[in-house]
């Protein structure tokens, strides 16, 4: 197999590296976005769950202190369980 220049030529216009779209594409494609969207929910509740409890304002509730706190830990528990189970390297 021969490599001719049209060939390269031709790839290397088809293969835009600069172009954001593709980029993001190509981040999309490997599951990068979907790892870190699953962090970035990870960091929002647990700094939502340490809030609450650091929380100096007018007193909740007991019903807005339990949402908020069993929100916050559902939330991180799924969030984990799915980075863990969509990213595991087992060997």
């Amino acid at each position: 197999m021969s490599i001719t220049e049209e060939k390269v030529v031709t790839n290397l216009i088809n293969y835009d590296l600069f172009s954001r779209a593709s980029f993001i594409n190509r981040l999309i494609q490997i599951g990068v976005m979907k790892k870190l969207i699953l962090i970035l929910v990870i960091i929002i509740a647990s700094l939502n769950f340490l809030y609450t409890f650091g929380y100096q304002g007018e007193p909740m509730s007991q019903l807005e202190f339990l949402s908020r706190t069993l929100g916050s830990i559902i939330i991180l528990v799924i969030s984990l369980r799915q980075l863990m189970k969509k990213y595991n390297t087992k060997p």
